[in-house]
């Protein structure tokens, strides 16, 4: 995942977006915009829109307000819940990175076997870049020995309470 800074005010971000959608190597881009995030693709006619609290619950307890192409996100929806393929917990990390810090920028996800690198960024071929919401480069393999506890989610948020578990 990159951070692209749009530093010129008068600048519109839908110009980076755009310009971001002709890369092929890019599966999508964010954007935030009037209390909503935005993810938009070369390959959807329509863009994704969120933000919290809504109709719709995700398997982690959260709600959210969707509209437009979920699968651009690879989410599948019923009507009253939601379930994530290929981008584990999307909505909630999207809308954290959107959230992060002060600015006005465009966050591009690098399609899977692609990544960003910077002159002294280092380079992790064959899956494993610093920040990608895709699966590969977002789940990590955990053995847990000498315990039949298992954690409730496999998301890195709830580690620390799942292991401060462990240990009382």
């Amino acid at each position: 995942m990159a951070y692209i800074y749009v530093t010129d005010r008068n600048m519109p971000l839908q110009g980076a977006v755009n310009e971001l959608k002709k890369d092929e190597r890019i599966a999508f881009t964010a954007w935030k915009k009037s209390g909503w995030i935005y993810v938009d693709s070369k390959r959807s006619l329509k863009p994704l829109r969120f933000r919290p609290k809504g109709g719709y619950q995700d398997p982690y307890g959260q709600s959210w307000t969707i509209s437009g192409d979920f699968s651009l996100l690879d989410i599948k929806a019923d009507g009253v819940s939601i379930q994530y393929g290929d981008y584990p917990d999307a909505l909630a990390r999207l809308y954290s990175a959107m959230h992060s810090h002060r600015g006005q920028f465009v966050i591009a996800d690098a399609k899977p076997g692609f990544q960003f690198a910077g002159e002294k960024s280092p380079l992790h071929f064959g899956g494993g870049g610093h920040g990608s919401l895709y699966k590969t480069d977002s789940l990590a393999p955990m053995i847990i020995v000498g315990s039949e506890k298992v954690p409730e989610h496999l998301r890195h948020l709830e580690m620390k309470d799942f292991f401060m578990k462990l240990v009382q």
